[in-house]
């Protein structure tokens, strides 16, 4: 996906779309970033709000984007049969 930053440089990298309230907050989002969370009363759940994640390498971090998403596209269906058998 490209976005850009807030300074407004483009940025391409690998995201995820996260639908709303179906990953917790704890499971999924880095502890620095949890003041974007989507809280439940009803269930006492904290919800990973609705948006793009930016996927990172290091140890499994998803950071999510408050800036616009311009640009993505969603990776291809995996193939039915493997090509090399």
């Amino acid at each position: 996906m490209f976005f850009r930053n807030v300074v407004g440089k483009g940025r391409i990298s690998l995201a995820e779309y996260v639908p709303y309230r179906v990953i917790r907050e704890e499971d999924y989002i880095a502890e620095e970033c949890n003041e974007w969370h989507d809280y439940e009363e009803e269930t006492d759940t904290y919800w990973a709000p609705e948006g793009f994640y930016e996927w990172r390498y290091e140890g499994e971090v998803n950071y999510y984007l408050s800036e616009k998403v311009l640009y993505w596209h969603p990776l291809p269906a995996c193939p039915e049969k493997d090509p090399e058998n």
